[in-house]
């Protein structure tokens, strides 16, 4: 018996219970039948528990076991600049300076920080 059948015969058992202790089934047989639904509950639940926790089996197709994530490629610097020049036009238009003017006097700035930026969202580490 699973865990899941072993919930279902414990949560008849308990409603089963219930209703006799309601009194709304008074009978000495009908009694007598609640307390063997909760004892054969109670064996199954202990059962169902004693198991080992089971695993879906995972189904492996031979084509793509040998499948190797491709890598990521490495900053270049075309990217760097790319994410630099973004960040030169949102500061530019923040605080309403020329872009260009800008860019040329904190280009270095703009590329050290998005060169930061990418290492770390991509997890990158760039060799020296």
């Amino acid at each position: 018996m699973n865990k899941d059948e072993a919930l279902e015969l414990a949560l008849e058992a308990q409603s089963y219970a219930a209703a006799c202790l309601l009194n709304q089934l008074s009978t000495k047989d009908k009694h007598a039948y609640a307390v063997e639904k909760l004892s054969a509950s109670t064996a199954a639940i202990k059962e169902a528990l004693a198991q080992p926790e089971q695993y879906p089996q995972i189904a492996i197709n031979p084509e793509i076991v040998g499948y190797v994530a491709p890598q990521r490629k490495p900053l270049s610097d075309e990217m760097v600049v790319a994410a630099a020049r973004v960040l030169n036009e949102r500061q530019a238009d923040a605080c309403g300076v020329n872009r260009d003017d800008q860019w040329a006097i904190y280009c270095d700035d703009f590329k050290a920080d998005a060169r930061a930026m990418l290492e770390a969202t991509h997890n990158i580490k760039e060799e020296a």
